[in-house]
């Protein structure tokens, strides 16, 4: 249950902010009083302001508050989650008097997060995966008896998701383009542009695409992830099918341009063969989040 009693009851405690890729959070923790550790009301030993859970992936800070009348059906999943909704305020002492926040579980914040990255928030995605990443990695370093400070661990993630962007850019601003401008040109020279005829040959360039890097057409992806019509595939793709995907482009734009003898369909197929190889088989979409 969402509650807001627990507000009632104010916490004193530390704050520090953390940084996961590029996103930063502040964590609140219990005012230690002695050498035993102290743990909130509900057992956590961190806690997270529950305005910059939201915040952080870009969604109103009242989504949780308008949960139970306006998507109870999101309050019944992330609550399967793990969810408890139950907040308590902390308070942080400063030089000059003292500043409240409304706080969650990290496991909340979790169960909040999980739910955006399902539906493709990009924000939840890379905090996800910040996670996961900095998580296994930590745990690979200590059975490895390798040691890294955590500013080696952050700057390592913030490149790691600085470059999936650069790469997502660069597909979506720049290599697919030049593959529709020349799809367009060989339709203008062909007379179809505009017609359901060039229509019909842009869907089928686009599904070889697809179908050369991963098996399925576009429509068969989204059934099977459950991706909506509004968001972009490629805008799900980890950064060796952008890779991929950004040569493929490039050089099937080539070919069309080069070779009158090809249409769209020819060159992608051709641009396949000379960039994968021909021991190259399809994969399943690469997300960029393993919870997605």
């Amino acid at each position: 249950m969402i509650t807001t009693e627990a507000e009632q009851t104010i916490v004193a405690v530390e704050a520090k902010t953390i940084t996961l890729g590029s996103i930063e959070l502040v964590v609140y923790r219990p005012t230690q009083t002695g050498a035993e550790p102290v743990t909130f009301p509900g057992g956590e030993v961190y806690r997270l302001s529950k305005s910059q859970i939201l915040d952080a992936i870009e969604v109103p800070r009242n989504w949780l508050s308008r949960l139970p009348q306006h998507t109870p059906k999101a309050l019944e999943v992330i609550r399967e989650k793990g969810f408890t909704g139950y907040t308590l305020r902390a308070s942080v002492q400063l030089e000059r008097g003292a500043t409240q926040a409304d706080t969650l579980s990290v496991k909340d914040a979790v169960a909040v997060w999980g739910w955006f990255a399902k539906r493709q928030n990009d924000r939840a995605c890379d905090i996800l995966e910040a996670c996961a990443q900095e998580a296994i990695e930590r745990r690979a370093d200590l059975a490895f008896g390798i040691f890294k400070t955590t500013e080696q661990y952050e700057q390592r993630l913030t490149e790691d998701l600085g470059e999936r962007r650069a790469l997502r850019e660069d597909l979506k601003k720049g290599r697919h383009k030049v593959l529709m401008s020349a799809i367009i040109g060989w339709e203008k020279q062909h007379g179809i542009y505009g017609t359901p005829q060039g229509q019909e040959w842009f869907r089928q360039t686009m599904d070889t695409l697809n179908l050369k890097i991963q098996g399925m057409p576009a429509s068969s992806i989204r059934e099977l992830h459950n991706v909506k019509d509004s968001v972009s595939i490629r805008d799900l793709f980890d950064a060796r099918t952008l890779v991929n995907y950004s040569a493929l482009c490039q050089g099937a734009a080539g070919l069309l341009k080069s070779n009158p003898e090809l249409n769209p369909v020819m060159a992608v197929e051709e641009a396949c063969k000379l960039y994968l190889g021909a021991d190259y088989k399809p994969e399943p979409l690469h997300l960029e989040t393993p919870l997605t």
